[in-house]
Protein backbone atom coordinates (compact mmCIF):
# COMPACT_ATOMS: atom_id res chain seq x y z
CA UNK A 1 0.00 0.00 0.00
CA UNK A 2 2.74 2.33 0.14
CA UNK A 3 4.56 4.87 -2.39
CA UNK A 4 2.03 7.39 -4.39
CA UNK A 5 -0.11 6.46 -7.54
CA UNK A 6 0.06 8.01 -10.34
CA UNK A 7 -2.66 8.58 -13.11
CA UNK A 8 -2.37 7.08 -16.22
CA UNK A 9 -2.87 8.54 -18.90
CA UNK A 10 -5.61 6.08 -20.34
CA UNK A 11 -7.58 6.59 -16.79
CA UNK A 12 -7.34 10.33 -18.06
CA UNK A 13 -8.79 9.83 -21.62
CA UNK A 14 -11.51 7.38 -20.06
CA UNK A 15 -12.59 9.79 -17.36
CA UNK A 16 -13.19 12.56 -20.39
CA UNK A 17 -15.09 10.35 -22.45
CA UNK A 18 -17.21 9.18 -19.76
CA UNK A 19 -18.21 12.68 -18.88
CA UNK A 20 -18.84 13.59 -22.81
CA UNK A 21 -21.25 10.32 -22.80
CA UNK A 22 -22.86 12.26 -20.05
CA UNK A 23 -23.17 15.64 -21.60
CA UNK A 24 -24.78 14.10 -24.40
CA UNK A 25 -27.52 11.98 -23.12
CA UNK A 26 -28.51 15.17 -21.04
CA UNK A 27 -31.38 16.50 -22.76
CA UNK A 28 -34.24 19.25 -21.24
CA UNK A 29 -37.80 17.72 -20.20
CA UNK A 30 -40.15 17.69 -22.77
CA UNK A 31 -43.03 16.61 -20.92
CA UNK A 32 -45.84 18.91 -19.24
CA UNK A 33 -48.07 17.45 -16.85
CA UNK A 34 -51.43 17.74 -18.98
CA UNK A 35 -54.28 15.40 -19.20
CA UNK A 36 -57.04 14.39 -16.41
CA UNK A 37 -56.86 12.70 -13.16
CA UNK A 38 -59.21 9.90 -11.79
CA UNK A 39 -61.02 11.52 -9.80
CA UNK A 40 -62.29 14.36 -12.68
CA UNK A 41 -62.84 11.87 -15.34
CA UNK A 42 -65.55 10.10 -13.29
CA UNK A 43 -67.02 12.87 -11.82
CA UNK A 44 -67.44 14.50 -15.73
CA UNK A 45 -69.23 11.53 -16.40
CA UNK A 46 -71.90 11.40 -13.62
CA UNK A 47 -72.20 15.48 -14.16
CA UNK A 48 -75.43 16.91 -15.43
CA UNK A 49 -77.53 14.07 -15.52
CA UNK A 50 -74.43 11.68 -16.51
CA UNK A 51 -74.83 13.40 -20.08
CA UNK A 52 -71.25 11.55 -21.31
CA UNK A 53 -73.01 7.49 -20.53
CA UNK A 54 -76.01 9.32 -22.64
CA UNK A 55 -78.23 10.71 -19.76
CA UNK A 56 -80.76 8.95 -18.04
CA UNK A 57 -83.91 9.16 -20.07
CA UNK A 58 -86.52 6.82 -19.05
CA UNK A 59 -86.25 4.34 -15.97
CA UNK A 60 -82.92 2.87 -16.87
CA UNK A 61 -81.10 4.95 -18.94
CA UNK A 62 -79.66 3.91 -22.47
CA UNK A 63 -78.11 0.77 -21.28
CA UNK A 64 -76.39 2.63 -18.17
CA UNK A 65 -78.14 0.08 -15.47
CA UNK A 66 -80.27 0.02 -12.81
CA UNK A 67 -81.04 2.92 -11.02
CA UNK A 68 -79.96 1.30 -7.77
CA UNK A 69 -76.09 1.74 -9.53
CA UNK A 70 -75.00 4.30 -11.73
CA UNK A 71 -77.79 6.65 -12.69
CA UNK A 72 -78.86 7.17 -9.06
CA UNK A 73 -75.19 8.62 -9.05
CA UNK A 74 -76.45 10.90 -12.08
CA UNK A 75 -76.46 14.71 -10.27
CA UNK A 76 -79.05 16.81 -11.94
CA UNK A 77 -75.79 19.85 -12.50
CA UNK A 78 -72.41 19.69 -12.75
CA UNK A 79 -72.46 19.70 -8.49
CA UNK A 80 -70.96 15.56 -8.10
CA UNK A 81 -67.33 15.54 -6.91
CA UNK A 82 -66.14 12.41 -6.85
CA UNK A 83 -62.83 10.90 -3.96
CA UNK A 84 -60.40 8.17 -4.73
CA UNK A 85 -57.15 6.97 -5.70
CA UNK A 86 -55.77 5.69 -8.71
CA UNK A 87 -55.70 2.68 -8.35
CA UNK A 88 -55.44 1.82 -12.03
CA UNK A 89 -51.93 3.36 -12.24
CA UNK A 90 -49.83 1.39 -9.37
CA UNK A 91 -49.48 -1.99 -10.70
CA UNK A 92 -46.35 -1.16 -12.31
CA UNK A 93 -44.65 0.29 -9.08
CA UNK A 94 -41.64 2.68 -9.48
CA UNK A 95 -41.00 3.54 -12.77
CA UNK A 96 -37.30 3.11 -12.55
CA UNK A 97 -35.96 1.70 -15.80
CA UNK A 98 -33.82 -1.98 -14.31
CA UNK A 99 -34.92 -3.90 -11.80
CA UNK A 100 -33.43 -4.67 -9.05
CA UNK A 101 -32.80 -8.36 -9.96
CA UNK A 102 -31.12 -7.52 -13.20
CA UNK A 103 -28.40 -4.85 -11.15
CA UNK A 104 -28.02 -8.48 -8.49
CA UNK A 105 -27.11 -10.14 -11.90
CA UNK A 106 -24.74 -7.44 -12.87
CA UNK A 107 -23.00 -7.13 -9.57
CA UNK A 108 -22.36 -11.22 -10.06
CA UNK A 109 -21.40 -10.74 -13.04
CA UNK A 110 -18.74 -7.92 -12.00
CA UNK A 111 -17.58 -10.44 -9.63
CA UNK A 112 -17.12 -13.69 -11.40
CA UNK A 113 -14.50 -11.41 -13.63
CA UNK A 114 -13.08 -9.51 -10.61
CA UNK A 115 -9.55 -11.68 -10.33
CA UNK A 116 -9.73 -10.78 -6.57
CA UNK A 117 -12.84 -13.18 -5.78
CA UNK A 118 -10.97 -15.52 -7.95
CA UNK A 119 -14.88 -17.57 -8.58
CA UNK A 120 -14.09 -19.83 -11.17
CA UNK A 121 -15.67 -23.36 -12.53
CA UNK A 122 -19.71 -23.97 -11.42
CA UNK A 123 -21.06 -21.14 -8.38
CA UNK A 124 -24.05 -20.55 -6.82
CA UNK A 125 -25.69 -17.66 -4.93
CA UNK A 126 -28.40 -16.36 -2.63
CA UNK A 127 -29.75 -12.56 -2.01
CA UNK A 128 -32.04 -11.33 0.58
CA UNK A 129 -32.94 -7.67 0.01
CA UNK A 130 -35.17 -4.75 1.48
CA UNK A 131 -36.25 -1.80 -0.56
CA UNK A 132 -38.01 1.48 1.84
CA UNK A 133 -39.80 3.54 -0.92
CA UNK A 134 -41.55 6.61 -1.35
CA UNK A 135 -44.25 8.50 -3.74
CA UNK A 136 -45.05 11.69 -3.13
CA UNK A 137 -48.53 12.84 -4.01
CA UNK A 138 -48.85 14.19 -7.80
CA UNK A 139 -51.86 15.87 -9.50
CA UNK A 140 -52.32 12.31 -10.83
CA UNK A 141 -51.34 9.57 -9.04
CA UNK A 142 -51.82 9.04 -5.15
CA UNK A 143 -48.86 9.44 -2.84
CA UNK A 144 -47.68 6.32 -0.86
CA UNK A 145 -44.91 4.32 0.65
CA UNK A 146 -44.10 0.28 0.18
CA UNK A 147 -41.82 -1.91 1.54
CA UNK A 148 -40.21 -4.59 -0.62
CA UNK A 149 -39.02 -8.22 0.55
CA UNK A 150 -37.12 -10.27 -1.73
CA UNK A 151 -34.21 -12.85 -2.81
CA UNK A 152 -32.73 -14.43 -5.38
CA UNK A 153 -31.17 -17.94 -6.25
CA UNK A 154 -29.03 -18.40 -8.93
CA UNK A 155 -26.26 -20.74 -10.18
CA UNK A 156 -24.15 -19.58 -13.58
CA UNK A 157 -20.90 -21.33 -14.58
CA UNK A 158 -17.25 -20.22 -16.07
CA UNK A 159 -16.74 -21.92 -19.68
CA UNK A 160 -13.62 -20.03 -20.15
CA UNK A 161 -11.81 -17.17 -18.62
CA UNK A 162 -13.92 -14.71 -21.20
CA UNK A 163 -17.05 -16.49 -20.77
CA UNK A 164 -19.70 -16.94 -18.26
CA UNK A 165 -23.37 -17.63 -18.26
CA UNK A 166 -26.18 -18.46 -15.26
CA UNK A 167 -29.73 -18.70 -14.34
CA UNK A 168 -31.19 -17.04 -10.96
CA UNK A 169 -35.07 -16.87 -10.37
CA UNK A 170 -35.97 -14.00 -7.99
CA UNK A 171 -39.25 -13.37 -5.76
CA UNK A 172 -40.27 -10.19 -3.98
CA UNK A 173 -43.74 -9.13 -2.22
CA UNK A 174 -44.29 -5.41 -1.87
CA UNK A 175 -46.62 -4.08 0.41
CA UNK A 176 -47.56 -0.08 -0.14
CA UNK A 177 -49.87 1.84 1.72
CA UNK A 178 -51.91 5.55 0.24
CA UNK A 179 -51.28 8.78 1.12
CA UNK A 180 -54.21 10.63 0.47
CA UNK A 181 -56.55 8.34 2.19
CA UNK A 182 -57.08 5.08 2.86
CA UNK A 183 -55.99 1.74 0.87
CA UNK A 184 -53.02 0.31 -0.41
CA UNK A 185 -51.91 -2.29 -2.54
CA UNK A 186 -50.06 -5.73 -2.43
CA UNK A 187 -48.14 -7.37 -5.29
CA UNK A 188 -45.87 -10.59 -5.39
CA UNK A 189 -43.66 -11.11 -8.42
CA UNK A 190 -41.29 -14.00 -9.69
CA UNK A 191 -39.80 -15.16 -12.24
CA UNK A 192 -36.09 -16.16 -14.20
CA UNK A 193 -33.24 -14.23 -15.08
CA UNK A 194 -30.56 -15.36 -17.74
CA UNK A 195 -27.41 -13.58 -18.40
CA UNK A 196 -24.03 -14.03 -19.31
CA UNK A 197 -20.89 -12.11 -19.46
CA UNK A 198 -18.08 -11.88 -22.19
CA UNK A 199 -14.34 -10.66 -21.84
CA UNK A 200 -13.36 -10.17 -25.51
CA UNK A 201 -10.40 -8.21 -24.24
CA UNK A 202 -8.37 -7.74 -21.50
CA UNK A 203 -10.15 -5.27 -19.16
CA UNK A 204 -13.46 -5.11 -21.35
CA UNK A 205 -16.37 -6.80 -20.69
CA UNK A 206 -19.55 -6.85 -22.16
CA UNK A 207 -22.88 -8.29 -19.87
CA UNK A 208 -26.27 -9.41 -21.05
CA UNK A 209 -29.27 -9.62 -19.31
CA UNK A 210 -32.88 -11.24 -20.23
CA UNK A 211 -35.85 -12.17 -18.01
CA UNK A 212 -39.86 -12.57 -17.11
CA UNK A 213 -41.33 -11.21 -14.25
CA UNK A 214 -45.20 -12.68 -13.59
CA UNK A 215 -46.82 -9.76 -11.05
CA UNK A 216 -50.13 -10.90 -9.23
CA UNK A 217 -51.64 -7.47 -7.36
CA UNK A 218 -54.15 -6.53 -5.14
CA UNK A 219 -55.30 -2.96 -4.66
CA UNK A 220 -57.79 -1.28 -2.78
CA UNK A 221 -58.60 2.14 -2.95
CA UNK A 222 -61.58 4.42 -1.31
CA UNK A 223 -64.29 5.88 -3.47
CA UNK A 224 -66.68 8.81 -1.95
CA UNK A 225 -69.09 10.56 -4.01
CA UNK A 226 -71.35 13.54 -3.27
CA UNK A 227 -74.06 15.11 -5.17
CA UNK A 228 -77.46 16.62 -5.86
CA UNK A 229 -79.70 14.08 -7.55
CA UNK A 230 -83.18 14.85 -7.97
CA UNK A 231 -84.11 12.26 -5.22
CA UNK A 232 -82.05 15.08 -2.93
CA UNK A 233 -78.38 14.95 -1.67
CA UNK A 234 -76.60 11.81 -2.26
CA UNK A 235 -73.68 10.04 -0.72
CA UNK A 236 -71.82 6.88 -1.88
CA UNK A 237 -68.59 5.17 0.29
CA UNK A 238 -66.94 2.07 -0.05
CA UNK A 239 -64.00 0.35 -0.91
CA UNK A 240 -63.08 -0.67 -4.72
CA UNK A 241 -60.85 -4.10 -5.21
CA UNK A 242 -58.86 -4.77 -8.19
CA UNK A 243 -56.67 -8.18 -8.77
CA UNK A 244 -54.53 -6.86 -11.91
CA UNK A 245 -51.87 -9.15 -13.15
CA UNK A 246 -48.76 -7.81 -15.34
CA UNK A 247 -46.20 -9.42 -17.70
CA UNK A 248 -42.77 -7.72 -17.43
CA UNK A 249 -39.93 -8.85 -19.97
CA UNK A 250 -36.89 -7.25 -19.81
CA UNK A 251 -33.58 -7.34 -21.91
CA UNK A 252 -29.95 -5.10 -21.01
CA UNK A 253 -26.62 -4.38 -22.49
CA UNK A 254 -24.00 -3.49 -19.86
CA UNK A 255 -20.09 -2.70 -21.24
CA UNK A 256 -17.44 -1.24 -19.23
CA UNK A 257 -13.61 -1.09 -18.84
CA UNK A 258 -11.67 -1.49 -15.70
CA UNK A 259 -8.16 0.11 -15.47
CA UNK A 260 -6.25 -1.76 -12.47
CA UNK A 261 -4.12 0.23 -10.34
CA UNK A 262 -2.10 -2.14 -7.91
CA UNK A 263 -5.29 -3.10 -5.78
CA UNK A 264 -7.73 0.03 -6.70
CA UNK A 265 -9.90 -0.90 -9.94
CA UNK A 266 -11.82 1.75 -11.49
CA UNK A 267 -13.65 1.88 -14.70
CA UNK A 268 -16.66 3.70 -16.66
CA UNK A 269 -19.97 1.55 -17.09
CA UNK A 270 -22.27 2.84 -19.89
CA UNK A 271 -25.36 0.36 -20.47
CA UNK A 272 -28.72 0.06 -22.40
CA UNK A 273 -31.52 -1.82 -20.61
CA UNK A 274 -35.11 -2.56 -22.38
CA UNK A 275 -38.50 -3.15 -19.95
CA UNK A 276 -42.18 -3.86 -21.41
CA UNK A 277 -44.70 -4.00 -18.90
CA UNK A 278 -48.33 -5.46 -19.77
CA UNK A 279 -51.08 -5.14 -16.92
CA UNK A 280 -54.03 -7.48 -18.05
CA UNK A 281 -57.37 -6.20 -17.84
CA UNK A 282 -59.31 -5.98 -14.58
CA UNK A 283 -62.41 -5.06 -12.65
CA UNK A 284 -63.12 -4.29 -9.24
CA UNK A 285 -65.85 -5.25 -6.59
CA UNK A 286 -67.30 -3.80 -3.91
CA UNK A 287 -66.68 -3.54 -0.11
CA UNK A 288 -68.12 -2.26 2.30
CA UNK A 289 -70.77 0.00 0.49
CA UNK A 290 -72.48 2.35 2.21
CA UNK A 291 -75.12 4.77 0.84
CA UNK A 292 -76.96 8.03 2.15
CA UNK A 293 -79.74 10.16 0.83
CA UNK A 294 -80.20 13.29 2.95
CA UNK A 295 -78.82 12.09 5.81
CA UNK A 296 -80.83 8.24 6.22
CA UNK A 297 -77.79 5.96 5.27
CA UNK A 298 -78.02 2.20 4.56
CA UNK A 299 -75.51 -0.88 3.21
CA UNK A 300 -75.60 -1.38 -0.52
CA UNK A 301 -74.07 -4.33 -2.79
CA UNK A 302 -71.59 -2.29 -4.26
CA UNK A 303 -71.27 1.91 -4.75
CA UNK A 304 -71.76 1.95 -8.56
CA UNK A 305 -68.64 3.40 -8.76
CA UNK A 306 -66.47 0.41 -9.11
CA UNK A 307 -64.23 0.25 -12.79
CA UNK A 308 -63.31 -1.89 -14.93
CA UNK A 309 -59.47 -0.94 -16.48
CA UNK A 310 -58.74 -2.17 -20.32
CA UNK A 311 -55.17 -4.03 -20.55
CA UNK A 312 -52.75 -1.27 -20.22
CA UNK A 313 -49.27 -1.60 -21.70
CA UNK A 314 -45.93 0.40 -20.76
CA UNK A 315 -42.23 0.70 -22.34
CA UNK A 316 -38.91 1.81 -20.68
CA UNK A 317 -35.86 2.46 -22.75
CA UNK A 318 -33.06 3.85 -20.56
CA UNK A 319 -29.42 4.79 -20.83
CA UNK A 320 -27.32 4.43 -17.88
CA UNK A 321 -23.83 6.50 -18.04
CA UNK A 322 -21.57 5.23 -14.46
CA UNK A 323 -18.38 5.05 -12.60
CA UNK A 324 -17.59 1.58 -10.61
CA UNK A 325 -14.80 1.32 -8.10
CA UNK A 326 -13.50 -1.13 -5.67
CA UNK A 327 -10.39 -1.66 -3.27
CA UNK A 328 -9.15 -5.05 -2.67
CA UNK A 329 -7.35 -5.50 0.86
CA UNK A 330 -5.79 -8.69 2.39
CA UNK A 331 -6.25 -9.45 5.46
CA UNK A 332 -5.60 -11.99 7.81
CA UNK A 333 -9.16 -13.85 7.46
CA UNK A 334 -9.62 -12.87 3.58
CA UNK A 335 -9.72 -10.98 0.93
CA UNK A 336 -11.78 -7.28 2.02
CA UNK A 337 -13.62 -5.23 -0.93
CA UNK A 338 -15.06 -2.34 -0.46
CA UNK A 339 -16.91 -1.02 -3.13
CA UNK A 340 -19.12 1.90 -5.00
CA UNK A 341 -21.08 3.14 -8.09
CA UNK A 342 -22.67 6.10 -9.56
CA UNK A 343 -25.00 5.84 -12.30
CA UNK A 344 -26.59 8.65 -13.99
CA UNK A 345 -30.25 6.79 -15.71
CA UNK A 346 -32.02 8.84 -18.70
CA UNK A 347 -35.71 7.80 -20.12
CA UNK A 348 -36.45 8.02 -23.31
CA UNK A 349 -39.83 5.76 -23.89
CA UNK A 350 -42.14 5.94 -20.82
CA UNK A 351 -44.44 8.65 -21.61
CA UNK A 352 -47.24 9.94 -19.58
CA UNK A 353 -50.30 7.36 -20.31
CA UNK A 354 -54.06 7.59 -20.72
CA UNK A 355 -55.39 4.63 -18.82
CA UNK A 356 -58.53 3.36 -20.64
CA UNK A 357 -61.50 2.45 -18.46
CA UNK A 358 -65.75 2.01 -17.64
CA UNK A 359 -68.46 1.37 -15.27
CA UNK A 360 -68.42 -2.22 -14.07
CA UNK A 361 -72.45 -1.17 -14.08
CA UNK A 362 -72.50 0.44 -17.39
CA UNK A 363 -73.27 -2.07 -19.68
CA UNK A 364 -72.86 -0.16 -22.94
CA UNK A 365 -69.23 0.22 -21.49
CA UNK A 366 -68.54 3.73 -22.07
CA UNK A 367 -64.65 4.39 -22.41
CA UNK A 368 -63.44 6.45 -20.47
CA UNK A 369 -60.16 7.59 -19.38
CA UNK A 370 -57.33 9.19 -17.03
CA UNK A 371 -53.76 9.84 -17.27
CA UNK A 372 -50.89 8.98 -15.07
CA UNK A 373 -47.50 10.82 -13.87
CA UNK A 374 -45.29 11.63 -16.69
CA UNK A 375 -41.63 9.82 -15.98
CA UNK A 376 -38.67 11.84 -14.59
CA UNK A 377 -36.20 11.91 -17.88
CA UNK A 378 -33.16 12.21 -15.50
CA UNK A 379 -32.15 10.79 -12.20
CA UNK A 380 -29.38 8.79 -10.69
CA UNK A 381 -28.28 5.91 -8.67
CA UNK A 382 -25.41 5.86 -5.93
CA UNK A 383 -24.33 2.87 -4.33
CA UNK A 384 -21.79 1.64 -2.09
CA UNK A 385 -21.06 -2.50 -0.98
CA UNK A 386 -18.40 -4.68 0.77
CA UNK A 387 -17.33 -7.97 -0.43
CA UNK A 388 -15.72 -10.50 1.53
CA UNK A 389 -14.15 -13.50 0.02
CA UNK A 390 -13.09 -16.09 2.59
CA UNK A 391 -10.88 -19.05 2.03
CA UNK A 392 -12.92 -22.54 0.15
CA UNK A 393 -14.68 -20.10 -2.01
CA UNK A 394 -17.18 -18.31 0.33
CA UNK A 395 -17.72 -14.47 -0.33
CA UNK A 396 -20.80 -12.78 1.73
CA UNK A 397 -21.63 -9.31 1.29
CA UNK A 398 -23.57 -6.23 1.71
CA UNK A 399 -24.82 -3.73 -0.80
CA UNK A 400 -26.51 -0.60 0.10
CA UNK A 401 -28.00 1.77 -2.91
CA UNK A 402 -30.31 5.04 -3.51
CA UNK A 403 -32.21 6.54 -5.86
CA UNK A 404 -31.53 10.16 -6.26
CA UNK A 405 -33.16 13.05 -8.02
CA UNK A 406 -36.23 11.52 -9.10
CA UNK A 407 -38.86 14.37 -8.87
CA UNK A 408 -41.53 12.41 -6.78
CA UNK A 409 -39.54 8.92 -5.85
CA UNK A 410 -36.77 7.69 -3.13
CA UNK A 411 -36.13 4.71 -2.83
CA UNK A 412 -33.52 3.06 -0.13
CA UNK A 413 -32.52 -0.52 -0.60
CA UNK A 414 -30.22 -3.24 1.09
CA UNK A 415 -29.18 -6.95 -0.35
CA UNK A 416 -26.94 -9.48 1.95
CA UNK A 417 -26.05 -12.74 0.33
CA UNK A 418 -23.70 -15.41 0.14
CA UNK A 419 -21.52 -17.04 -2.97
CA UNK A 420 -19.73 -19.80 -3.31
CA UNK A 421 -17.82 -21.47 -6.00
CA UNK A 422 -16.98 -25.27 -6.36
Amino acid sequence: MGGSIRVRPQLISAVGAFTAAILLLVSPDVWAQRGITLDEAVSAALSNSCAALGGTGGNYGPGIGAPASITSLCPTAASGSVQGTSGGSVTAETREGAPDEERRVRQRLREKRDAATKLRGLSLFVTGDYEAFDKRITKFEPGYSSDRWGGTLGADYSFTDWAVAGIAFSYAHVDGTFRRSRGGFETDSYGPLLYAGLVPAQNFFVDVVAGYTRKESTIERDVDFAGSTGNGFLERHGTALGDPGANQYIVGVNTGYDFVIQNLTIGPRVGVNYKLTTVDAFAERSRDAISCLTGVCAPRISTGLELAYDRQEETSLTTVAGIFASLAISTGFGVLIPQGTFEYVHEFEDDQRAIRFHFVDDLQRHRLRFNNDPPDRDYFHAGAGLVLVLPGGFSPFLNYRALLGYKDQSSHAVTVGLRFSF
